[in-house]
């Protein structure tokens, strides 16, 4: 009897056991998947949940033994594929990985590469609002520490667009991105107005997207000078995606698409899926090679209306390593010359050319067009001589 009551005890026990063995494996699994492959929508509406989900995830695989260090998931020299842009990529830096240290000015831990995102219905993903780490996004979606309100009498709006390195790719806070080293700049020397220099761009994002979000949120808020850092998005999106920058169903679009087919898979059906996917596949099958005609349409729009409202444009073709530029010197040589003879020929634009700026630097890129603190500083310096030194912008200040 007492040996059948241990029995008993033991299998019952055994079963409570193996219960919370399937409970931490389910829950493991669960941490790893919503940290790695969430989905777009739950990711875009809760983006802050998973950013601590990621974290969570990360510690439990370098735990596992799936992963070695300090080093998160992600791989430090690869794009976040578009549907991961949500979540910040966290890059930590190896004390014995010394060349990867020397682009930035500080030997800090953790870079912030991608803002969090969310959808947005005309330039397919815009910053998600909030604090993320060094990451400080107004809930204007502006990389800026301010709400804006109306203008004051004294004061002058600089705007700065483009992609990830306009954003602020690697920088350690806000202040280190190329408009928070500007702003600075500027108002140490002009001290009887106020100067704010906006950073609103955001990762991935071609002339198409600034050109949407200039229209759309920019010119709401009364800019004096519109500054597009850009050019690297344009290049590669049409000759390494082979996208068409009007529909960008295939990089940056992909994070709004791949939304659409993920509710439609679970609202109406395959059916609906495979029918949406048939128009993507068309357009990629009309994809024709004409750059840089949209890039320069893109511009075009934008300088004709800014010059309506009287505001300055200033596009800025930026840095992209020399190794890399080689293999789209056609490109880079065409954009050049349009942009040039659209200077001409525009009072309102300004063209400055920064493509070969670091082309004697070894220690500012990260990776193609990557920058840390220290770039953005040579940067903000010599937008800082075009803007003191250009007539067309001169006037406002």
């Amino acid at each position: 009897m007492e040996k059948s009551n241990r029995l008993i005890i033991i299998k019952r026990f055994s079963y409570v056991l193996y219960s919370l063995f399937i409970l931490i494996t389910i829950g493991l699994l669960i941490t790893i998947i919503f940290s790695v492959y969430p989905s777009y929508i739950l990711r875009a509406n809760y983006g802050e949940v998973f950013n601590i989900g990621q974290k969570i995830g990360n510690s439990l695989i370098s735990f596992s033994g799936f992963e070695k260090g300090k080093s998160t998931i992600w791989s430090k020299n690869k794009y976040p594929n578009p549907e991961k842009i949500n979540q910040p990529l966290i890059l930590t830096i190896k004390s014995d990985k010394i060349e990867k240290e020397i682009f930035l000015s500080d030997k800090v831990q953790e870079y912030v590469y991608h803002s969090p995102m969310m959808p947005d219905p005309y330039v397919t993903f815009a910053l998600l609002p909030g604090q993320f780490l060094t990451v400080d996004n107004s809930i204007q979606q502006f990389r800026y520490r301010e709400v804006l309100n109306k203008k004051k009498d004294d004061e002058i709006r600089i705007f700065i667009t483009g992609g990830s390195t306009a954003w602020g790719a690697l920088a350690p806070n806000n202040e280190s991105t190329i408009g928070g080293f500007l702003e600075i700049m500027l108002n140490d020397i002009i001290r009887d107005k106020q100067i704010k220099v906006i950073t609103a761009a955001a990762g991935a994002w071609n002339t198409t997207q600034e050109r949407n979000w200039i229209f759309n949120r920019i010119t709401e808020f009364e800019p004096d000078v519109i500054i597009s850092y850009s050019g690297h998005n344009d290049i590669f999106d049409v000759t390494r995606n082979k996208e068409d920058l009007f529909n960008s169903y295939w990089f940056d679009g992909a994070y709004y698409f791949n939304s659409l087919l993920q509710y439609e898979g679970f609202n109406r059906g395959k059916e609906v899926v495979e029918k949406i996917k048939s128009v993507r596949n068309s357009l990629r099958d009309n994809y024709v090679d004409d750059f840089p005609r949209k890039t320069i349409k893109n511009i075009q729009i934008i300088n004709a209306y800014l010059e309506k409202i009287k505001c300055s444009y200033l596009f800025v073709f930026q840095p992209i390593r020399k190794e890399e530029r080689i293999i789209v010197q056609k490109e880079c040589k065409s954009l050049r010359k349009q942009l040039l003879n659209f200077d001409k020929l525009e009072t309102n634009f300004s063209y400055l050319d920064h493509s070969t700026l670091f082309d004697k630097r070894n220690d500012i890129f990260y990776d193609r067009c990557h920058l840390g603190d220290k770039g953005n500083k040579i940067i903000a310096e010599d937008l800082l001589k075009m803007i003191m030194n250009n007539s067309r912008l001169k006037e406002f200040f």
